[in-house]
């Protein structure tokens, strides 16, 4: 049929090319650390880093992504995007670190067990295989932030 509209499938490869990277799917998200645990199995993990969640601005509120051990929770906050969520983050002594989300490689990001580090791993886009603990990724993190150059 000439002058059809194209599907959306076409559509969609015209608009982005494809260069063999995902674009990150929020602007800035917020990692969260906390040490407090109810699960005896994880009171070896160093304290104040037991557990990690993310928040992302989806670019009208912040939503929460919080991996626990008998579901993954994932919810609205109805706070809206220009709220200080890490200073309130803060304010409950927990350490929060704030992320820009980076493209990633369209291929399988490499294997893992789903924990709290993993999830946050996936949402964010970082491929630190041997990144394992809370602690880890927040080191991870704080070392590739001292190597962003300044803008």
């Amino acid at each position: 049929m000439s002058g059809s509209a194209p599907s959306a499938r076409g559509r969609e490869s015209a608009e982005r090319p494809d260069n063999g990277w995902a674009e990150p799917l929020y602007a800035r998200a917020l990692v969260v650390f906390s040490g407090r645990t109810g699960l005896r199995c994880l009171r070896w993990l160093k304290p104040g880093y037991r557990h990690c969640f993310v928040a992302v601005d989806d670019g009208v509120e912040w939503l929460t992504v919080d991996p626990l051990l008998h579901r993954l929770e994932i919810r609205a906050s109805g706070l809206p995007s220009d709220f200080d969520l890490a200073a309130e983050y803060r304010k409950m002594s927990l350490d929060v670190i704030e992320v820009v989300p980076a493209a990633v490689p369209l291929r399988r990001a490499p294997l893992g067990l789903f924990t709290c580090v993993e999830t946050a791993k996936r949402l964010l886009g970082i491929r630190a295989r041997w990144v394992l603990t809370p602690w880890q990724l927040q080191r991870w993190l704080r070392t590739r932030e001292r190597q962003r150059p300044a803008a």
